[in-house]
């Protein structure tokens, strides 16, 4: 090719006699690195993957006993098993359909853990979650549905009222509740109760508080208090919270009220002076050594009027009666509406 002159760009059309480079040789080398990297990153994906199935398959909780059903007050036994098969910590948690929550502890032994649950003989009837989880090995979870026909208590407000008393040192609210167990056969247990007086205009002035020892299954308490306010109180309506801390099944008895009295006061009859009445010990061997009382005042057409507090301290063995008298927050009802009055007890019986 002497003398010659060749005109071309570089990479294109070759001269004669020069072997041909394809374009797909050249593609080849640029993405050789990329299959390299590619093919690493699945290999690493598929490891990864393995090591998951690995460990799902070392570490398992898996439950062997749990039955469908659970009775009221029975005794139910509830079993798992581990895996890696080793002492460990195992938690069962009970969530009933209420939102009650009961949680139970023990270790596994060899892989293999037990609970006794005995069923409360209030818990909600309906279905119950059984959740099991064990240091290590993961957790588990199983319905089953609790059968009773003891109902938890629900406390209801029935019924409310209250009187205002202007005094020379300020004013005091007389109020009444009548909270009744809608449960047949279920006593509440220490019942909060939470009372704001409000004014017209939704603003509170005042709370009063109080835990109330038990309403029997099946009845109605009949709680009365007071609140005292430095000035005027112009409270247009009551605001009540109650949240029940516990039950059982009815055992609750109280004494016998009877006799029930409302007297005008001594300095002043246009307001109660107080509710008095008897008491009876009808229980056939234990005694009452003392009595909480409350009452709430009715007006002649039904409607409370207000409320008081009071104890009975006399020891009564079984068959007595003594008098009582309950001054506490009745002075600020007029004693010109006052009608009627209920009489609610919670006894402490002693041998």
């Amino acid at each position: 090719m002497t003398g010659r002159h060749v005109n071309r760009v570089a990479g294109t059309t070759p001269l004669q006699g020069e072997p041909v480079k394809r374009a797909a040789d050249n593609r080849t080398m640029v993405r050789k690195p990329i299959a390299i990297v590619a093919a690493a990153a699945a290999v690493l994906v598929g490891l990864a993957a393995f090591a998951a199935g690995a460990d799902a398959r070392i570490s398992k909780i898996t439950f062997t006993r749990a039955p469908a059903t659970a009775l009221q007050g029975k005794l139910v036994r509830i079993a798992v098993v581990t895996k890696p098969a080793v002492r460990t910590r195992c938690t069962l948690v009970v969530r009933y359909q209420d939102g009650a929550v009961e949680r139970l502890v023990v270790f596994a032994r060899k892989g293999v853990a037990n609970w006794d649950w005995r069923v409360p003989e209030v818990a909600q009837p309906g279905r119950a979650s059984l959740s099991a989880s064990c240091a290590g090995a993961g957790s588990a979870t199983r319905l089953t549905t609790v059968v009773g026909t003891l109902i938890p208590p629900k406390i209801v407000v029935a019924d409310q009222g209250f009187s205002v008393r202007a005094k020379s040192t300020g004013s005091e609210v007389s109020f009444g509740l009548m909270l009744r167990n809608s449960s047949p056969n279920a006593d509440a247990l220490n019942i909060y109760v939470l009372v704001n007086f409000v004014m017209a205009d939704g603003q509170a002035i005042g709370t009063k508080t109080e835990v109330i020892d038990a309403i029997p299954a099946g009845t109605t308490y009949s709680y009365g208090d007071s609140l005292n306010f430095p000035g005027a109180a112009p409270v247009a309506r009551l605001e009540i919270v109650v949240k029940v801390g516990g039950r059982q099944r009815r055992l609750v008895r109280q004494p016998i009220v009877q006799s029930i009295g409302i007297v005008p006061g001594r300095r002043d009859a246009t307001w109660v002076g107080e509710v008095n009445g008897e008491l009876v010990n009808d229980h056939a061997s234990l005694n009452v050594s003392r009595t909480k009382l409350s009452t709430v005042v009715f007006d002649a057409s039904g409607v409370i009027i207000g409320g008081g507090r009071g104890d009975a301290t006399a020891l009564l063995p079984p068959g007595t009666r003594q008098v009582f008298t309950i001054t506490s927050g009745v002075d600020a009802i007029p004693w010109a509406r006052a009608a009627r009055a209920v009489v609610s007890t919670y006894a402490t019986y002693t041998p």
